[in-house]
């Protein structure tokens, strides 16, 4: 059994995100662990000062509980990554990177538009569902690259496969033009660039197929701002 090292993960994950994403200078992450869904929630409503956020998180706490990661809106003097403690640190990494996927488009949204209202990107229906594509696609990519420096393949397809067909049930009845949808279709992205799914029409119907193309065809969030 492999002795993994999460700073050595994070390491390697940050350079190869930094690699493919446009990384704001004066981004500066804090991180901290929960060791449940509840303390992560919890903890969340309490860090987050901003009073229409909060009331935000309260009112719509049923679905806030089970997220496995989050930053906190608006930033104060850094950006506050919240994550799930895990059994698995690969997954600790996934959601890490999902949400420092998430802070780069927020961040590239506010400089495009020269715009400090920080509530303004989550007003725009479009650049939200695109965001959480592109987080879901770019954070497993990042995941793909370094299991596979260090992992057999057929592992590597299991894990990923696993995680394609959860997304897939998640979305089963609902539009693809969702959360859930745009998660489906990152992860089936990424997948599908590593050729770890052959056959997309596996996962994805035509007419979901249409709107992944749309999706991978916009390189950055400053597309939401033109």
């Amino acid at each position: 059994m492999i002795d993994y090292d999460i700073k050595d993960i994070f390491g390697k994950c940050d350079a190869y995100f930094s690699e493919i994403k446009k990384m704001p200078k004066e981004l500066t992450i804090e991180i901290e662990f929960c060791s449940s869904t509840d303390e992560l929630y919890k903890r969340r409503c309490i860090l987050t000062r901003n009073p229409i956020a909060k009331a935000n998180l309260e009112e719509n706490a049923e679905k806030y509980k089970n997220a496995n990661g989050c930053y906190i809106i608006p930033p104060e003097d850094y950006h506050f990554v919240m994550l799930l403690k895990s059994s698995n640190v690969f997954f600790e990494a996934y959601d890490y990177l999902h949400e420092l996927t998430h802070i780069c488009n927020y961040m590239d949204y506010l400089n495009s538009t020269k715009c400090d209202d920080y509530f303004k990107p989550f007003q725009n229906h479009a650049f939200y569902l695109w965001d959480e594509y592109n987080a879901r696609y770019i954070s497993t990519c990042a995941l793909i690259e370094y299991l596979e420096s260090c992992c057999e393949r057929e592992d590597i397809s299991e894990t990923i496969t696993k995680i394609c067909k959860c997304l897939r049930n998640c979305c089963e009845a609902e539009n693809i033009k969702s959360y859930d949808g745009s998660q489906l279709l990152g992860a089936v992205e990424a997948a599908h660039k590593y050729d770890y799914i052959k056959n997309i029409e596996e996962y994805l119907c035509q007419d979901e197929i249409a709107i992944l193309e749309e999706y991978s065809s916009i390189d950055d969030a400053s597309f939401f701002t033109e």
